[in-house]
């Protein structure tokens, strides 16, 4: 599975109530947030897709 289709699932998942949350993001209202502020979606997107990129490289390197 590539890190897009993570992503994507995980996208999928809290927009569709299936998963509560992913690092301090929640989807709530058609909005997500970080229980502070509203937060564009792709800055959620970028941080999830950041979060395979990391958790694959430290993998490699471990």
């Amino acid at each position: 599975m590539s890190y897009m289709d993570k992503t994507n699932k995980v996208m999928e998942e809290l927009i569709s109530g299936k998963r509560g949350q992913f690092g301090n993001y929640s989807y709530h209202q058609s909005r997500f947030t970080d229980g502070k502020a509203d937060i564009p979606e792709w800055e959620v997107r970028r941080f999830i897709l950041n979060y395979f990129l990391t958790l694959d490289n430290l993998k490699k390197n471990a």
